[in-house]
């Protein structure tokens, strides 16, 4: 099934039924927010997004399909940047939810579609509980929204090394979450009993609101090590070690040209 995620802005401005548009919110008005379900009959037109078969094997290859009209700048998650329309094959390891979000202007839409995967096995290194990011720091920005994603993308995977998996929370934000990864930057050798530390990074992407007519993004982090002796991952207790990590990626996004030398 397809779906597409509606922003609306002011009070009693409507738009045709199954309309995907955002219109960033003006400071006198209130910006509502929807979710509209299409129907499995929608006319093919009006299916920006789709993916072929909707269940594989592990190991097996999807074929993701989109064409958006107009000349909007266009992000696919679990690809990145893309241009108004392609296709692209994915070996997905596990069930994920695929979303392509087209930005034209002030105007941005949403679409989704899942694919099941059938035979997956083991950890696939990603935290299992969100709740367990700490610390979070927000930042504003004045970029746009798919600038913002390219870039969160590019220096998350391409810069510091990390899998990513990006997701649409509860139709209000974006979520991206880094896969669980030993650093030995983390290792400072003050004490000797820890034989590893793994670090997480969860970031929380807001489109305009009422409250702001900016995009919004919040970073936090997970932490956890193990000592030398042991294999159970113990959370990690120090505040500035998820601050300290919190505020390099917070840099890193800032200053591409920071990211291009580290990089």
């Amino acid at each position: 099934m397809n779906h597409s995620i509606c922003f609306r802005g002011r009070i009693g401005q409507r738009r045709p039924e199954g309309s995907s548009r955002l219109l960033r919110p003006l400071s006198s008005t209130l910006a509502l927010f929807t979710m509209h379900a299409f129907a499995p009959l929608v006319p093919a037109k009006d299916k920006a997004l789709s993916i072929k078969p909707v269940e594989i094997q592990v190991g097996e290859a999807a074929l993701l399909s989109w064409a958006v009209e107009g000349n909007p700048s266009v992000y696919l998650s679990g690809i990145g940047r893309v241009p108004p329309s392609g296709s692209r094959k994915v070996m997905p390891t596990s069930a994920v939810s695929y979303f392509l979000l087209a930005e034209n202007g002030t105007n941005i839409s949403v679409h989704n579609v899942r694919v099941n995967v059938t035979g997956a096995r083991g950890d696939d290194g990603f935290p299992k509980d969100l709740n367990q990011f700490r610390y979070p720091i927000s930042t504003k920005t004045e970029m746009g929204l798919v600038d913002l994603l390219d870039r969160l993308r590019d220096v998350m995977q391409n810069t510091l090394q990390f899998s990513l998996r990006e997701m649409i929370e509860s139709a209000k934000r974006i979520v991206i979450i880094t896969n669980l990864s030993e650093r030995a930057s983390l290792l400072d050798g003050k004490d000797k009993a820890i034989g590893a530390r793994r670090l997480a990074f969860r970031v929380d992407v807001s489109p305009p609101s009422r409250e702001s007519s900016h995009i919004h993004w919040n970073i936090s982090t997970m932490v956890d090590y193990r000592k030398r002796i042991e294999k159970t991952w113990r959370t990690e207790r120090d505040e500035k070690m998820y601050r300290a990590q919190a505020d390099l990626l917070n840099s890193l996004l800032k200053n591409p040209q920071a990211a291009a030398d580290r990089g």
